[in-house]
């Protein structure tokens, strides 16, 4: 069986040292500190014999147990991945939307957290399927005033994805500790067609609608509301002026730039870009930061 070194062993001790009420400043200094107390007397070098996997366990430990954590980046990393499956909550733990309401702009897409609270005082263990991602588990109902449903056009009584299993996180929240998992909010309707497909279909009008999500973390619906904004876009004689200004950056040579700038301008006469793209172009400095400024793609 192998052994570690008192740094390796010392860097894993700071990982875990708040969910083991210990202090330590988490940097080298903090490191330090650590390993000066291991060289005394006191640590006997019986204390300091642990195996790699013991120290990874314990680095898991301090990744997938806290006050707060973010599921998806957890996910990603799978480093709180077990094998098995998924299991209810707690009865200590109870689920809840973040925010009342959401804003998102005609065509995009918002995100909305659910907040798996621990309200007991022991910790409570999750053990969370994101197999498919853990918006595969849930779904969504969107409804204007009038109750008609406008979130997707077209068959409506499509089962869940469970085509993915085995991908299951364990995490251990402590008594007030909270989880935040983000789902994605379109502003957009989906066509749904006889085998379930999806496809893109157009962008919601303005207005306010209400959401209901069904998810495996509540026996009820969670409800929000999103409230649709209207994507502005630059007048045909504000295009003048977004013309002049981005031809100035991208062409130095000024006997050039007029001809640069009048192809903006029918561009820019034609297309209508957004308000936010062109802002983007007219903020920006270097060539760089004006070819990574990009237009939103809005389903029509």
């Amino acid at each position: 069986m192998s052994h570690i070194s008192r740094r390796m062993f010392a860097q894993a001790l700071c990982l875990v040292a708040p969910a083991m009420g210990l202090a330590c400043g988490g940097s080298q200094a903090g490191t330090g500190e650590t390993e000066a107390a291991m060289q005394s007397p006191e640590w006997s070098e019986e204390k300091s014999v642990q195996t790699e996997p013991e120290v990874e366990e314990l680095a898991r430990a301090a990744q997938c147990s806290g006050a707060a954590l973010n599921t998806q980046l957890l996910a990603r990393s799978g480093m709180c991945d077990i094998e098995g499956h998924s299991r209810p909550l707690p009865p200590s733990v109870s689920a809840r939307l973040a925010s009342p309401s959401v804003t998102a702009i005609s065509g995009q897409v918002a995100d909305v957290e659910i907040v798996l609270s621990n309200s007991g005082t022991s910790t409570a263990d999750l053990y969370l399927d994101h197999s498919c991602g853990f918006e595969s588990l849930s779904s969504m109902v969107l409804r204007d005033d009038a109750s008609n449903r406008l979130d997707r056009v077209g068959r409506d009584d499509c089962p869940l994805d469970a085509s993915c299993v085995g991908q299951v996180a364990h995490l251990s929240l402590p008594p007030g500790g909270e989880a935040i998992i983000t789902l994605p909010l379109p502003a957009s309707v989906s066509v749904v067609g006889d085998q379930c497909e999806e496809m893109p279909g157009r962008a919601l009008s303005p207005g306010t609608y209400s959401v209901a999500w069904k998810t495996p973390y509540s026996e009820t619906p969670l409800v929000t509301t999103l409230k649709v904004l209207e994507l502005r876009r630059l007048s045909k004689s504000e295009c003048k002026t977004y013309s002049k200004a981005v031809a100035a950056k991208a062409e130095p040579d000024i006997r050039l730039r007029r001809s640069v700038e009048r192809q903006l301008l029918f561009a820019c006469q034609a297309e209508q870009p957004s308000q936010k793209f062109a802002d983007c172009r007219m903020k920006a400095i270097t060539e760089l930061e004006l070819a990574n400024c990009q237009e939103v793609k809005l389903p029509r």
